[in-house]
């Protein structure tokens, strides 16, 4: 019997880059809509904090997967960055 996480060839969020005016820039140099990092205290706003487990495999992408990857804008990263308020335009909550 096959587990979910043995057929998945992806796991996590493929968007990375500077935020700023609500757009995320891609490494494709293309933007997407981002929830600008906001912070309801004083030191959450503009402060990033970098999430990283080393020993997280890194994705395994086929030369193929890794080509329509990089045309999309998307990078699979073992780790992430918590930035204000937010993870992945996600809100984590005041104070967290």
């Amino acid at each position: 019997m096959k587990h979910a996480l043995d057929v998945l060839s992806a796991w996590g969020c493929p968007w990375h880059g500077l935020i700023e005016g609500a757009q995320l820039t891609l490494p494709n140099d293309t933007q997407i809509a981002m929830r600008q990092p906001a912070g309801g205290l004083r030191y959450e706003r503009g402060n990033t904090q970098l999430i990283a487990l080393p020993t997280a495999p890194v994705t395994a992408r086929t030369p193929e997967q890794v080509d329509a990857d990089e045309a999309a804008g998307m990078q699979w990263l073992n780790q992430a960055l918590i930035a204000g308020d937010q993870i992945h335009g996600r809100s984590i909550g005041q104070g967290s």
